[in-house]
């Protein structure tokens, strides 16, 4: 199995856990770019605490007004889930 870092070199470099969760995240908007254009991105606990904490080079995550590269985001009461619906 390719890892999303694999994938796309554009994500951000992998250096703690909750990169590689941010980084899982971006690979599921990558990859429905094209299919959902009005969709919405719905995360676990575990998700949306990575994209609350994850700091590379000294910026924080796009995690602003619950939006995310654009995206909007909902919060979802399971520890892990990463959905999109339109």
């Amino acid at each position: 199995m390719v890892s999303p870092e694999q994938r796309n070199p554009n994500l951000f470099p992998v250096d703690e856990e909750s990169t590689r969760e941010v980084n899982r995240i971006l690979d599921v908007i990558l990859e429905a770019e094209d299919k959902k254009p009005n969709a919405v991105l719905y995360v676990g606990r575990k998700q949306y605490y990575a994209l609350k904490t994850v700091n590379y080079a000294g910026r924080m995550s796009p995690l602003i007004d619950d939006k995310f590269h654009g995206w909007p985001v909902v919060r979802v009461d399971k520890e892990d889930w990463l959905r999109f619906a339109e």
